[in-house]
């Protein structure tokens, strides 16, 4: 009789527990709040972090085959204090002397804008996680071997800012996040809700953007693991252009202290 005691009081105190679960069930947004506060702490972080990077840019035809295929390899260096991602090698090679003076030019123009005085709403300004995810509203999903937490995102209808260009493309874009328990980000995917017309059409119409994003933590830090988008566009009513960009950040390092 004991035994059986023992057993209906555990169970009771299990079904009493169901409904303070429930109650402190995160909801989706306070899981992405949670993961945008962490995400903006890990960037700050990581502007002492440096890594290299790989890209692969390859330029497809309508039936989406290769025309031109381009491969770079750089690096983070710093100037006056700002990361900066050095040209080291262009197709597995070491760069040429116009290769070099266009790097040299790259180096410097990003120098100046440095000093200069910064433009109100620059479309070079990146937003903060924060204001990233004011731009969408969200549902949580069934659990997923990747994460912890699965969430879904749509763009608002409406009382987002348009500030700029990349204001215009991340108030359309839908997709997925995954998070893990201590809310970092391991993965985001999105593409557009509908195709983007830029000046009336006149400047260009963006048809197609998907973007797969991946992070992966080093030592006490998350920095991106990769990055890859695909495109299609239309530029100057007449030019269409369609790209797959793939991208991989590898060995990272600190900041050096000189």
């Amino acid at each position: 009789m004991k035994h059986k005691k023992n057993a209906l009081l555990l169970l009771l105190l299990q079904i009493g527990a169901f409904p303070l679960a429930a109650e402190n069930q995160l909801s989706a947004q306070q899981v992405v709040e949670r993961m945008a506060a962490k995400a903006d702490e890990m960037d700050l972080a990581g502007e002492d972090w440096g890594y290299w990077r790989e890209s692969v840019e390859k330029k497809l035809d309508s039936k989406n085959r290769i025309e031109e295929e381009t491969k770079k390899l750089r690096r983070t260096i710093w100037l006056k204090g700002k990361p900066y991602m050095e040209l080291v090698k262009l197709h597995d090679k070491d760069l040429d002397t116009g290769e070099q003076k266009e790097e040299a030019e790259r180096k410097a123009k990003f120098a100046k804008e440095i000093k200069g005085p910064k433009k109100k709403d620059s479309e070079d300004d990146d937003p903060t996680w924060k204001q990233l995810i004011e731009k969408y509203d969200y549902s949580l999903l069934s659990s997923d071997v990747q994460a912890f937490y699965l969430v879904s995102f749509r763009p608002k209808v409406s009382g987002v800012s348009e500030r700029n260009r990349p204001d215009k493309i991340f108030n359309n874009l839908m997709g997925r996040l995954w998070i893990d328990e201590d809310f970092h980000l391991i993965r985001a995917i999105a593409n557009l809700t509908r195709s983007l017309s830029f000046g009336l059409g006149l400047v260009g119409k963006l048809e197609k953007l998907e973007i797969d994003y991946r992070r992966q933590q080093y030592e006490k830090i998350w920095l991106p693991s990769s990055l890859d988008l695909q495109i299609n566009a239309r530029v100057m009513v007449f030019k269409s252009v369609r790209q797959k960009v793939n991208m991989r950040f590898f060995d990272p390092f600190r900041r050096p202290e000189n």
